[in-house]
């Protein structure tokens, strides 16, 4: 192996391992501002942190901006202004998750899925890779599209309670003539430096 691939992997694995940390240390700050009877992690380890100002509204006009602007300017900090993100109702529950489109290379590409429930913010899970977002042809939750070189790989994101779901519907090679899939209910992901998905 020589010396320059070598340094980059060693550069992709410093940047997940400071993201790691960072992100701890996130967590640690409001787990040490919490009053003792709100619990930081749930059964499940999931990180729950409170929103300020935030409340479910049943007519849809939640304050998004209120709720997930931490977050996003954490991925900046970490990450840089070329991350994106989007929102969407994995459950038809009438509450938007957030989900984060983070990473320094292909290898390391991840997306972070967060949701709202009793006034918290709780990370849910997340998938791999670069992707391209559909909404299901049964309409349950989302497709993530990925891939390249006549090849390609579909999952199926849903969301059940708090628990992300993934599972792979399709995987594997495409002819040369045939195009990617794709339908007529794409999901678009916004830059992480434009916060106008947040205030929809």
């Amino acid at each position: 192996m020589v010396e320059s691939e070598v340094s980059e992997i060693e550069d992709m694995f410093t940047g997940h391992y400071e993201w790691t940390d960072n992100i701890q240390a996130v967590y640690e700050t409001i787990e040490n501002d919490k009053q003792p009877e709100q619990s930081a992690m749930s059964s499940e380890g999931d990180f729950d942190s409170e929103v300020q100002g935030f409340s479910y509204q049943p007519n849809g006009n939640n304050d998004y901006l209120g709720a997930y602007s931490s977050i996003i300017e954490d991925v900046v900090a970490s990450y840089g202004e070329y991350c994106e993100y989007t929102l969407y109702d994995l459950d038809g529950d009438g509450i938007k998750e957030l989900i984060t489109s983070v990473g320094t290379c292909d290898a390391d590409w991840s997306n972070v899925v967060y949701t709202l429930e009793d006034g918290y913010v709780s990370m849910i899970g997340d998938f791999y890779g670069l992707v391209m977002l559909y909404v299901a042809e049964d309409g349950n939750g989302l497709y993530a599209v990925s891939g390249g070189m006549e090849y390609q790989n579909i999952d199926q994101i849903t969301k059940n309670g708090n628990q992300l779901q993934v599972e792979t519907i399709m995987s594997g090679e495409i002819g040369v003539e045939e195009d990617y899939y794709s339908n007529d209910n794409p999901v678009s992901f916004n830059r992480v430096t434009d916060d106008s998905l947040l205030r929809q």
